[in-house]
This record gives C-alpha cells, structure tokens and sequence, in this order.
C-alpha cells in the first residue's frame, strides 16, 4: 500500500502482510502530494497539486537498477491547474489528469520524464472533480465531488453515463472484490463509503492480481 503524507511531503509503503509503516519517497521540492497511480513496471505517478497557487506538477516515483528510489517533476509543455486526480490507460502509454479549479481532464502521452502531446479531453462545470480511475476497457471513472456522481468517459471524452450516488460528495473511487468490478466511492460528506458494481474489471486491480 502507498500513502500520500501531504503534509510532510512524503510517499509512505507498507509492505504486503506488514503493518509497518516506512518512508519511500520524500522530498522538500513536493507541495502535498495528493492522489498516485501505479505503472505495470511499480513505478508511481503522483499528483502535486498547490491549492493555494492554483497550479500543479506529476512526480514519476521509481526503483533504480541499485534498488533505490528516484522521483522526478516530469516536464510537461503546459502550466497544469491543481492537479488531483490521475490514472494511466491500459496500456500505460497515457496519463490522465484532472485539473480541480479548471475542473478539466487532460491526457499526456508519457515519454520517459517528460508528458508529451497535452490533450483536453473534458471540461466539467462548476461541481468540480476530484478522484479518477481507468478501467481495462480505457474508460475513466471520474468522481464529480458535488455532483453527488460519477461520471464514466471514453478516453476520447464522450460521457457514456453519470452514475448516481446515496452520498452527494465523493472524493475517491478504487476498483476491487474479487473480480475487480467492484467501485468503492469514499464520500467527504458523512465520512463513509459506498459501492456500485460495473461491467469491466478495474485497470490497477488487473495488474495488482496479476491477471492482465
């Protein structure tokens, strides 16, 4: 499990079958990393959003050939928004990012350190977004934090549907159960979490069960 430390500019690890808590990653360079997604290879994207500045950068977080950690800014063409949400496409060749205060959702072909060829593919209204998945059919799962839904977008940016919630204000959506197809929305308003099942398993559980 990897854990976003906003405040002290950390990526925390806790080992599978362990409870132990340990640093793997930090940096002072870091605004508060916030949201994070993990590549088929375990290299970690994360979200640094600057709330306060509007503005925000992706860190790429990986293992090197000796065993250590390197995390680097990955150099994009464009100034982002506050960045949030994130996730990768299938194949892992794509980046997407939500942009809170634009409430836009952008896609970048990833080349090394580098987020190449910057693509809007969305723009929500004033409800705005927070927390993104992808699942192995390439469709983001994007929570519209008060919108009380989530919306399910093609990679081109076509909404298939919005899906209603019991709680009016999610943040954060993982897939899971057994077969991956399972949502589960935290929701900020009431402090719970609710779920939906759906037809695709979820991208990261795929790779995590080692299935894809």
């Amino acid at each position: 499990m990897f854990i976003a430390d906003y405040k002290k500019h950390n990526i925390f690890e806790i080992k599978k079958g362990s409870q132990k808590l340990e640093i793997y990653f930090h940096s002072d360079l870091m605004n508060q990393p916030n949201d994070m997604t993990i590549g088929r290879d375990g290299t970690l994207y994360a979200s640094d959003p600057n709330f306060k500045g509007r503005s925000g950068q992706i860190w790429r977080i990986a293992k090197k050939a000796d065993g250590q950690v390197q995390g680097e800014i990955m150099k994009a063409s464009r100034a982002m928004g506050t960045t949030n949400g994130i996730d990768l496409s299938p194949d892992g060749k794509t980046l997407y990012v939500g942009e809170s205060n634009t409430g836009q959702i952008w896609s970048y072909v990833i080349r090394g350190t580098e987020l190449a060829s910057p693509r809007l593919l969305k723009t929500f209204g004033v409800e705005g977004i927070d927390g993104l998945r992808t699942d192995l059919k390439g469709r983001l799962f994007v929570a519209r934090i008060l919108n009380g839904t989530i919306a399910v977008m093609t990679p081109t940016g076509t909404i298939e549907r919005e899906i209603p919630l019991q709680g009016r204000e999610p943040t954060n959506l993982a897939f899971g159960g057994t077969d991956g197809r399972t949502v589960f929305v935290t929701q900020r308003q009431g402090g719970f979490i609710e779920a939906f099942q759906t037809d695709k398993e979820g991208r990261e559980h795929c790779i995590q069960n080692g299935s894809c």
